[in-house]
């Protein structure tokens, strides 16, 4: 399609899905319009792990740098059950990243990612960002293109678009205007998060690693416990997963230390005291956006938590909106495809890739919340299984090139 005598795409969303949508579209020449809805884009959300398929990207979208200097390059990945504190697998997770998948695993906070992302599209002339601007309806100018209504500060504004890039997270209000009507739902899953200072972690913790640069998951009956460094390894980030209550749409309540710690009743002394450190735990209940729909084959497109709310299981959600982002770009600046080809497959490459990553995720949640004989049974596995042949069976995953999928589809 040739974007040049085009109105340019709208992107619905400043988020992570969102700026990183509007980036892949500028690296490929393509200007973008970016609507969000909130005046400021505030801190929400806690760490986040980047694995090599979204690093080489983001490397190519030249932040990677000011990422790796905010963030923390891990060094290990160790796997310990939470019952006994045990380590159960080390990887050399840096080594591995590096040599075998030819990109960085990092850990940062989501406001940092989202803020470099931001000032990165902001110095670029191809990308128009407007803040306050909350979209109110969406409908059919012609059967090119699509009429965007949005309340500017009280004021009614209008856009039109051959194409809208929902980027608006997993309560999605782009999925919701008709003809569609898709809502996420809850998975049963809360997660919990507290971030402490380096030097107010116990001195036996910290000599616990081979190198406070790791990535460490607790792995205990129907819980796990995952955590890992942030802030240029200033700080440590735990996120805890438990069954829960739906308590409604929200990303950051302040939740009851009591609550969280009886479902750690029979963990380790080493991790529970761990959770004594903190009084502030806050925690946000886990939705997923079903079916994943990438396209409703008219003028809307979906990225990120609006096309597929993954669960953290697999520890791939940012990943996958900027693996979304960097295929759609792809196949927009494609000039031998019209829109709706480029549409139809994006769908087509993002279904099943999306469908395995979800897939692997369940699986994870298997094993992390194992009880009785199959905990053991993982327990044993990990403890004799190299660490080599560990990271080779996620080739599949950290070494996926999103661009170079798009390429071999249409055969450019």
């Amino acid at each position: 399609m040739d974007w040049q005598n085009q109105e340019k795409p709208i992107i619905v969303g400043a988020g992570i899905a969102g700026l990183s949508s509007a980036l892949a579209l500028a690296e490929k020449g393509i200007s973008s319009l970016v609507l969000e809805s909130r005046d400021h884009l505030e801190e929400v959300g806690a760490g986040i792990q980047l694995a090599p398929n979204a690093t080489r990207l983001l490397q190519k979208w030249d932040v990677l740098d000011q990422l790796t200097d905010l963030g923390v390059k891990a060094r290990f990945l160790e796997l310990r059950d939470g019952l006994s504190a045990k380590t159960l697998l080390q990887v050399d997770l840096q080594d591995v990243s590096e040599r075998r998948w030819h990109g960085s695993y990092i850990t940062i906070h989501r406001a940092d990612l989202q803020n470099v992302l931001y000032q990165k599209a902001k110095q670029n002339s191809l990308i128009d960002i407007r803040l306050s601007e909350k979209v109110t309806a969406i409908s059919e100018e012609t059967p090119q293109l699509a009429e965007i209504r949005s309340d500017h500060q009280g004021e009614d504004d209008r856009f039109v678009t051959p194409l809208v890039i929902g980027c608006d997270g997993v309560w999605s209000k782009m999925r919701q205007f008709p003809p569609l009507d898709d809502h996420a739902s809850f998975s049963g899953f809360i997660a919990w998060r507290a971030t402490i200072d380096i030097d107010a972690l116990p001195k036996e913790f910290i000599r616990s690693f081979a190198d406070v640069k790791t990535v460490v998951a607790w792995m205990g009956p129907d819980n796990h416990l995952v955590g890992y460094p942030l802030k240029a390894g200033k700080s440590f980030n735990f996120v805890a997963i438990t069954r829960g209550n739906n308590p409604g749409e929200s990303w950051s309540r302040e939740g009851d230390k009591n609550d969280l710690f009886k479902h750690f009743n029979d963990w380790h002394p080493e991790i529970r005291n761990i959770f004594n450190l903190v009084e502030k735990w806050t925690y946000w209940p886990l939705f997923q956006m079903l079916p994943h729909r990438f396209s409703d084959n008219r003028f809307r497109v979906f990225v990120g938590d609006a096309s597929h709310g993954f669960l953290p299981f697999a520890a791939q959600g940012a990943a996958m909106a900027i693996e979304d982002s960097a295929t759609l770009a792809e196949l927009l600046s494609n000039k031998n495809l019209t829109l709706a080809d480029a549409m139809r497959l994006y769908s087509t490459l993002r279904t099943p890739r999306v469908a395995a990553v979800n897939k692997r995720g369940a699986f994870n949640s298997f094993v992390y919340h194992a009880t009785g004989p199959v905990a053991f049974a993982r327990n044993v596995v990990m403890k004799f299984r190299s660490s080599e042949s560990f990271m080779a069976s996620l080739d599949w995953l950290y070494g996926y090139d999103a661009e170079s999928a798009a390429r071999k589809l249409t055969g450019s």
